[in-house]
């Protein structure tokens, strides 16, 4: 279907059960130099775009959703790839007092 591979163009992280976005994205820069990649979050998505004169110019956007700010993700640049991980949140255990 036309849908089914547009969207497959399009990376996003999976909704685990509690409807928490987890897990991990890879995507290929492959020519590109860490340098010559940027990353903002613009509209609940991770826009990734590199540029050099010898691969021009190569963008991805990764659906993150509301809630995502920068420093829930994670990004490692290796080999061409860059890894895009979202950071697990650590659950706060407030104590509830009994009357």
């Amino acid at each position: 279907m036309i849908l089914s591979r547009f969207f497959s163009e399009y990376p996003y992280f999976f909704s685990s059960g509690d409807n928490q976005p987890s897990g991990k994205v890879e995507l290929s820069f492959a020519g590109f130099n860490k340098d010559d990649i940027k990353a903002t979050i613009e509209h609940g998505d991770l826009v990734v775009t590199a540029e050099n004169d010898e691969r021009g110019k190569k963008t991805y956007r990764v659906l993150l959703g509301s809630g995502i700010l920068e420093d829930d993700l994670s990004l490692k640049y290796s080999h061409g790839l860059l890894t895009v991980t979202l950071k697990p949140k650590k659950e706060e255990k407030k104590q509830i007092s009994i009357e």
